[in-house]
């Protein structure tokens, strides 16, 4: 390429000379073929060089421009520049926005004068720098293989490693064989790609192994003995070891002691010392013998001073020897054993130990207690009592100890106290009591009394009140078997029956009863209450007599106790409960009513009242016309067929009437609602109602009249509400002749509207309110 681009310089020039024209060199510039560096790195330098022919300005500078991946050059990027006329080299800086590829070119442009130089002929190939990633196992104990890892997604990998005691390697998975502490530290390798080169680094952790040299105990022990277990390793200054033994407990501790042993803690036991990840374990097996179980050892305690003790044990342990121990230096072999002629001094503890194997069981214990023989006891205290008195027997002793009170050779044990009471008695409490005291198993004789109780019951008597007057009072009680009796009460009443009667009680006999019963030499006396209920009476009685047909009968009492009930009777089968009731009254029901008045089921005299009948205008009934639409003429009707009969009317909007079918001639929305009809006769009234609908029709109702008129008029209509009305009135031209205001009243307005001499033609008549708008049209005809 550059001679072929020497050659046509050299032509060009020749040319020139021959034609005798003055020739201008052209300027060119290109990137020679000594530039090799075509193997590049995202985000590397690098340079280029520039040859130049010519002569360039001095305002001008060059830039190499790189194509795409596709080589070409319709979107370059620019990758480096230098500032010059003439040859040199280009700065270069390949953007991290370049994709990896293999067919990127080169090519040169000037700014002054303008030049773009053919594409560099070598392609260039841009690579990513490499993605490495490191590892290594571990952590590791000394004498591990240490296993080195390279990894990279990048095509065509070279690997260099380096590391701690002047490692090195090429290989991508190195591994170092028996690594020693000198092994542990930093790693790095390089991973180099088409040129480009990237590390990464790992830690390799070593850690000095222990080594157990040996584990000891201190068994065979029995149980409840001292053990002691201990490790030995070869380095020192380690971290605590870890135990595991049967009982499935976890440890950590230098050793293993224990106070007391059991049986539990036999077995093999295991040892682990740790450092770091590294780790030895060792293991000794511990015998721990059982004892035999604790032997149950038993007496013939207490006994009395004298006597021969009888000693006896035995264990659920089969194989096993005794031995006893005791007070006075008592000593003896086998299950049982026998101390003749006991002293006081022999008292205490008795032990008995059982043997096996080399381990003597904890021991099992008796308590020898011996007494000295007593005396019957002395009793006293009173023997003839009545229910509800106090039974009170007292040994005689400065003792208090081994006291038993028992009742009728029974063997339970009633009391342990010196002194015996019972309060209050009952008649079973009688019968014969004794007493005997025992002291470290030597019991007196024992002393018998007997108590005397009469069997009379408490009356509690009880009455039939509260009772009304002239009802009969019954009194009864609870019997004595053989008992007598004897009764008083209010009024002098006496008598000696078990359970008297009093007919027709009165406010006298009213207080408090009591009765006597008498068994023996014991009385018991009691009462009981009797109560006469207040009778009620009937007040005052009255009604609403005369009482007018068709209306309603009303009947008033009143008793002279509160919280009464009423009972009211009379004509056409009339009843009601009611204090003061009321009926609907016609003829059938003029006549006699009766009452009576119930206070706490005392029922007083009947009261009596009579009542009168008035004749009444009868039943009236109410209609209309309804229903109609507003503007329309409501009419009222009274229906009634007894003559001289007055009525008056009530209705919406403050209507009232005395007529019998009273109307209204222009009717509202307001007119709708309930008419009542009232009905006169005799100084009798009867009221109806009846319901009058009137359709409210939306907007204003006008009506003008005459029409056609001499400019004088009438309006007059219905609105919705009160509010005030703009009269306006057109010409045929549009214009305002006439404006004023009308006020409705009840929603309805009428008013006469004179325009004066107002020419003769068509007039247009407009009301206004806020919400509603009317127009008529009107001819006004001058003479």
């Amino acid at each position: 390429m550059r001679r072929k681009a020497t050659y046509k310089f050299i032509l060009f020039f020749k040319l020139c000379f021959l034609l005798n024209i003055y020739c201008v060199q052209a300027q060119t510039a290109y990137i020679p073929n000594s530039f090799t560096d075509t193997m590049l790195c995202v985000n590397a330098q690098f340079s280029v060089p520039i040859a130049v022919t010519g002569s360039f300005n001095m305002s001008n500078f060059f830039t190499v421009e790189m194509s795409n991946s596709a080589g070409s050059f319709s979107s370059p990027d620019t990758v480096g520049y230098y500032y010059g006329v003439g040859s040199g080299t280009a700065y270069c800086l390949l953007p991290g926005s370049i994709g990896a590829g293999t067919g990127y070119l080169f090519r040169i442009r000037a700014l002054s004068p303008a030049y773009t130089s053919a594409p560099f002929s070598k392609t260039i190939r841009v690579s990513n720098f490499p993605t490495v990633n490191a590892g290594a196992n571990g952590p590791l104990c000394e004498g591990d293989t240490v296993h080195m890892t390279a990894s990279t997604p990048n095509a065509s990998p070279s690997f260099n490693w380096t590391g701690p005691n002047s490692f090195s390697s090429s290989q991508q998975n190195p591994n170092i064989y028996n690594a020693t502490t000198a092994a542990k530290g930093t790693y790095k390798v390089y991973v180099t790609s088409y040129m480009c080169t990237s590390f990464d680094t790992v830690q390799v952790v070593v850690t000095p192994a222990p080594k157990i040299d040996s584990v000891t105990n201190t068994s065979p022990v029995c149980e409840y003995d001292e053990l002691n277990i201990n490790v030995w390793v070869n380095l020192p200054n380690i971290p605590p070891p870890s135990w595991t033994y049967p009982s499935s407990v976890v440890k950590q501790a230098g050793g293993i002691w224990f106070e007391h042993t059991k049986p539990s803690d036999g077995g093999m036991y295991f040892v682990k010392v740790t450092i770091g990840n590294c780790w030895d374990t060792g293991h000794t097996y511990v015998t721990v013998k059982p004892l035999p179980d604790t032997p149950k050892a038993t007496s013939n305690s207490p006994i009395c001073v004298g006597e021969t003790l009888q000693l006896s044990g035995s264990t659920t342990t089969q194989g096993v020897t005794y031995r006893w121990e005791g007070p006075n230096s008592f000593a003896a072999n086998g299950a049982t054993a026998n101390k003749n002629n006991i002293a006081k001094t022999d008292e205490g503890d008795y032990l008995l130990y059982a043997k096996k194997n080399g381990c003597e069981s904890r021991p099992g214990s008796t308590k020898l207690d011996v007494g000295i023989p007593l005396v019957a006891l002395a009793i006293t205290g009173d023997t003839t009592l009545c229910p509800g008195d106090r039974l009170l027997l007292s040994a005689k002793t400065s003792n208090p100890a081994g006291i038993e009170w028992k009742k009728d050779n029974d063997t339970s044990v009633i009391s342990i106290l010196r002194t015996l009471s019972i309060s209050p008695v009952k008649a079973t409490d009688a019968g014969t009591y004794s007493v005997t005291q025992e002291e470290v198993g030597c019991k007196s004789p024992p002393t018998y009394i007997t108590v005397k109780i009469p069997d009379i019951r408490t009356p509690q008597p009880e009455n039939n009140g509260p009772l009304c007057i002239g009802e009969t009072l019954n009194l009864s009680i609870k019997p004595t078997p053989d008992g007598t009796y004897a009764w008083t009460g209010p009024g002098g009443f006496a008598s000696n029956a078990q359970n008297p009667a009093l007919a027709d009680v009165t406010e006298a006999t009213e207080g408090t009863y009591i009765i006597k019963t008498q068994l023996e030499y014991c009385s018991i006396t009691d009462s009981t209450s009797v109560v006469i209920k207040p009778m009620p009476e009937i007040k005052s009685i009255s009604s609403n007599s005369p009482v007018c047909t068709a209306t309603m009968l009303e009947l008033y009492t009143e008793s002279t106790l509160p919280n009464s009930s009423f009972e009211w009777t009379g004509p056409n089968n009339f009843k009601s409960d009611k204090q003061n009731p009321t009926a609907p009254f016609d003829g059938s029901m003029a006549g006699t009513y009766q009452v009576r008045t119930t206070t706490d089921k005392c029922i007083s005299a009947p009261a009596m009242t009579e009542v009168e009948m008035r004749e009444g205008p009868g039943g009236s009934v109410a209609r209309s016309n309804s229903p109609i639409n507003e503007g329309a003429t409501l009419e009222l009707y009274a229906n009634n067929d007894k003559d001289s009969v007055s009525f008056s009317w009530k209705g919406p909007d403050g209507f009232t009437s005395d007529e019998r079918n009273p109307v209204i001639p222009i009717a509202t929305y307001r007119n709708s609602g309930e008419y009542e009809l009232t009905s006169s006769y005799n100084g009798c009234t009867t009221t109806t109602t009846t319901i009058v609908s009137v359709k409210d029709i939306l907007g204003i109702t006008l009506d003008l009249y005459p029409n056609p008129n001499k400019g004088k008029f009438t309006i007059s209509g219905i609105t919705q509400t009160d509010e005030t009305l703009t009269m306006n009135i057109y010409n045929h031209q549009g214009m305002i002749v006439h404006k004023s205001f009308i006020q409705p009243d009840r929603s309805k307005f009428d008013t006469v509207v004179d325009l004066g001499n107002t020419a003769s033609g068509v007039y247009i008549l407009q009301l206004i309110s806020g919400i509603e708008k009317r127009t008529v049209r009107f001819t006004v005809i001058q003479q």
